[in-house]
C-alpha cells in the first residue's frame, strides 16, 4: 500500500472509527481483521480513550521471567533481524510473551521515551483485552502476522503510531509463546514491515526446531541401550521421539499432573 493510498484509507478510518467508539452506524467498515478486531475489544469493554497499557509485571523481578521464557536464547537472532531496522528508523523492537506482556525492547533513546508514555515498555500488557485492537495484540488474538495502522489502533492516543507484528510458535507444544514487533510513527513505519517481522519470527521458529530436534538426538542416545524393549521415548511435554514404529500413538501422549 502506497502513502498515497495510506492517506486516503486515513479519510475512511476516521469516519468508521467515530462511529464505531460512539455506538453509531458505520458509514463504511475497516478491512475485516481490523473490524473483528474492534467488535472484539469494544466486546470487553476497551476504553478507546485509555492513554496506556496496564503494567503487570513486578520490575524487580522481570529478570527472572525473561530468563525461564523459552526467547530468551533467541534474543540476539530476534535483535540481529530486527533491531537495525529499528536502530536506522527511529523504531522500536518489542518481544513478548504468549499474552502479550513486554519482556524485552530495543530503540533510540527518543522513541523510547515516547514509547514509555503509552506503556509500550518493560512489563506493560499489550492483549486485546488490555489495551484494545494493536499490532501485538491482534497477531496474538489471530494468530497470524499484522500490520495494525494509526486510526486502526482502538485507543485514540495510539494514532499516530504504526505497528507489524508476529506470534511465534513452539514447535514442541504447537502453542504460541511469544510475539515480535516493530513499532513506530504511523507515517515512517510501511505496511511492508510486517513481511520483515514475520520473517524473524519464522526464523525464531526454526531455531528452535533446531533445538528441539538436538534435544532429541541427544535423548536418543541417552537410551540407545533400551532400543528394542517395550516402550516409547517422550519428551518433557509428551511428544513422542521414538519407540513407536506403527505410529498408534500419535505425535503426543497426553502427560498427567504431578
Amino acid at each position: 500500500m502506497s502513502y498515497a493510498h495510506l492517506d486516503a484509507y486515513s479519510r475512511l478510518l476516521r469516519g468508521a472509527y467515530e462511529a464505531a467508539v460512539t455506538n453509531q452506524d458505520w458509514p463504511v467498515a475497516p478491512r475485516r481483521l481490523i473490524e473483528a478486531s474492534w467488535h472484539r475489544s469494544l466486546a470487553a469493554g476497551i476504553d478507546p480513550e485509555n492513554t496506556r497499557a496496564p503494567l503487570v509485571f513486578d520490575l524487580d523481578y522481570i529478570d527472572d521471567i525473561r530468563e525461564a521464557h523459552p526467547l530468551q536464547p533467541l534474543l540476539p537472532l530476534i535483535s540481529q533481524t530486527l533491531a537495525g531496522l529499528a536502530d536506522e528508523i527511529g523504531h522500536v523492537m518489542i518481544v513478548t510473551d504468549a499474552h502479550g506482556r513486554v519482556l524485552w525492547r530495543e530503540g533510540g533513546s527518543s522513541v523510547l521515551r515516547r514509547a514509555d508514555q503509552i506503556g509500550l515498555a518493560d512489563g506493560h500488557q499489550w492483549g486485546e483485552r488490555n489495551v484494545g485492537t494493536n499490532g501485538i495484540g491482534t497477531a496474538l488474538a489471530t494468530g497470524r502476522p499484522m500490520h495494525v495502522y494509526s486510526e486502526e489502533h482502538l485507543m485514540r492516543v495510539l494514532h499516530v503510531w504504526s505497528c507489524s507484528a508476529a506470534p511465534v510458535t513452539d514447535p514442541d507444544t504447537g502453542r504460541v509463546i511469544g510475539c515480535v514487533d516493530i513499532s513506530g510513527t504511523a507515517r515512517t513505519l510501511h505496511p511492508a514491515t510486517v513481511a520483515l517481522v514475520g520473517a524473524a519470527a519464522k526464523l525464531a521458529e526454526s531455531e528452535l526446531a533446531l533445538r528441539m530436534h538436538e534435544r532429541d538426538e541427544r535423548l536418543r542416545r541417552r537410551y540407545e541401550s533400551l532400543r528394542g524393549r517395550p516402550g516409547i521415548l517422550l519428551s518433557p511435554t509428551g511428544r513422542v521421539i521414538s519407540g513407536d514404529p506403527a505410529g498408534r500413538l500419535g505425535e503426543r501422549v497426553p502427560l498427567l499432573d504431578g
